[in-house]
């Protein structure tokens, strides 16, 4: 019950700031917005078995959960979906010098500056002075702007707050190309590898049975 009224209080709240309207459409719909392009939908219909759905209410419409310059700090989620039915898709293509594209990709630690977290920190308290630090430190990821060079397939650009961002889920098929690529060369190896074991050991029974002739020959 908590939690329905705080998702009414929000969506309340984001109508009243829009100068939205709310209808209640049928089943337990409901859309916000005046135009197509900016209705959402929130659908208590039953959605995944029994669930409660928020989305665009129409596929072309331009939506975002926050923004380049303003964050959600953490999203906790059982699951994270990317719909990607190959019915859907057209112009599909293998992905090429993917073993390439990963040696060019450089990981690495680093902090957010302090003003890309709290503009003016004057007004804070030392407790959430500190907690802001913690949060803004020791993250793993790679330079969007090094790596729009080598896959800018990968990258988004905001012109509104001109900051790149990159969307790393997209690397990972990259990663299982050049994966795939190591593979292969590790197998081709192996054989080549086995292939020259059994030349030395050709050699070596040769040289042995030289050997032997020899001394039966009395050389």
């Amino acid at each position: 019950m908590k939690t329905k009224l705080y998702i009414i209080s929000i969506l309340l709240f984001l109508v009243v700031n829009a100068n939205g309207q709310i209808k209640i459409t049928s089943n337990h719909v409901t859309t916000i917005g005046n135009t197509a392009a900016e209705m959402l939908t929130v659908d208590y219909t039953g959605y995944c078995g029994g669930g409660l759905a928020i989305y665009p209410s129409y596929p072309s419409a331009d939506a975002f959960l926050g923004k380049s310059n303003h964050q959600f700090l953490d999203i906790y989620s059982c699951n994270y979906v990317t719909v990607s039915d190959a019915r859907i898709k057209e112009n599909i293509r293998s992905i090429n010098n993917a073993l390439s594209i990963i040696k060019q990709l450089n990981g690495v630690e680093y902090d957010y500056k302090m003003s890309f977290f709290a503009n003016d920190t004057s007004k804070m308290s030392s407790k959430k002075i500190n907690a802001i630090n913690k949060s803004r430190k020791n993250y793993l990821g790679f330079l969007a702007q090094d790596v729009q060079k080598v896959l800018p397939e990968v990258i988004t650009y905001d012109d509104s707050t001109d900051l790149y961002a990159i969307d790393y889920t997209k690397v990972v098929p990259v990663l299982a190309e050049a994966i795939k690529t190591l593979a292969a060369q590790v197998d081709s190896q192996k054989i080549q590898i086995n292939a020259l074991k059994g030349k030395n050991s050709s050699l070596k029974s040769a040289e042995i049975t030289t050997s032997v002739e020899s001394t039966d020959k009395g050389i």
